[in-house]
């Protein structure tokens, strides 16, 4: 487990931290939600009766186990990084297979039309994380020790780091 710590950066608490742990949960427990109906059916999620999808199956069960997994991953932050690689390689899936090829805006100029608004947040959130890492509050920082990083190590824009 000695090598899985430099997966990681310093594990943050405080205001930070709890930051971290509410878009952990936010971000993990939305994406599961959307895998778990695609991981009942990992293989043919995409399928529709008497049309089979364009998508192979084993890649449709890799999208369902990146969302589920993943999802799951992030809302514990339990190896954070690669749960977020996970739901990262999912949501480039589908804004390259269907959001893009369909022309889908970023965000929709009409309420309730077709956009990537929600495969970007799930995207860049998950990105966030896997650079931010997960935060004192979440089983990386129990397992993988407690390196934490108080408020005054760490420097926002503007802003000088105190020694």
């Amino acid at each position: 487990m000695k090598g899985l710590r430099g997966l990681f950066p310093p594990f943050v608490g405080g205001r930070i931290g709890l930051g971290l742990l509410v878009l952990r949960a936010a971000l993990g427990l939305g994406i599961a939600v959307h895998g778990f109906g695609k991981i009942t059916n990992a293989t043919g999620w995409l399928n529709q009766p008497g049309h089979p999808a364009a998508v192979p199956g084993f890649m449709q069960a890799l999208a369902a186990a990146g969302e589920f997994f993943g999802g799951l991953g992030l809302l514990v932050g339990a190896l954070t990084p690669i749960a977020a690689i996970g739901v990262m390689g999912t949501m480039i899936g589908a804004l390259v297979l269907v959001q893009l090829p369909s022309h889908n805006p970023w965000i929709s100029s009409r309420p309730g039309g077709p956009s990537w608004e929600d495969v970007g947040f799930y995207l860049f959130g998950a990105l966030a994380l896997m650079l931010a890492g997960p935060g004192l509050f979440s089983v990386d920082a129990a397992l993988f020790g407690r390196h934490e990083t108080s408020r005054d190590e760490v420097a926002l824009p503007g802003e000088r780091v105190r020694s």
